[in-house]
């Protein structure tokens, strides 16, 4: 299970920083806009409450079984 979330962590921020930096002519302006930039800090936001929650959640459970 941590290699799943791992991996499609990673992979989230490989399209990121692709479409963020690398981003084509035409959509340039995409990233610029307003709403955009909402959206964008609501993944960022959820994506700290999700990792925080997954690691919340391991050691809760470590601790039960003794590991």
């Amino acid at each position: 299970m941590l290699q799943i979330v791992s991996s499609l962590i990673g992979s989230f921020w490989d399209i990121e920083h692709s479409a963020v930096y690398k981003t084509s002519p035409n959509l340039q302006g995409v990233m610029a806009s307003p709403s955009m930039k909402g959206r964008y800090q609501a993944v960022l936001s959820a994506l700290r409450d999700f990792e925080k929650e997954f690691e919340r959640l391991v050691k809760e459970t470590s601790e039960i079984v003794g590991t």
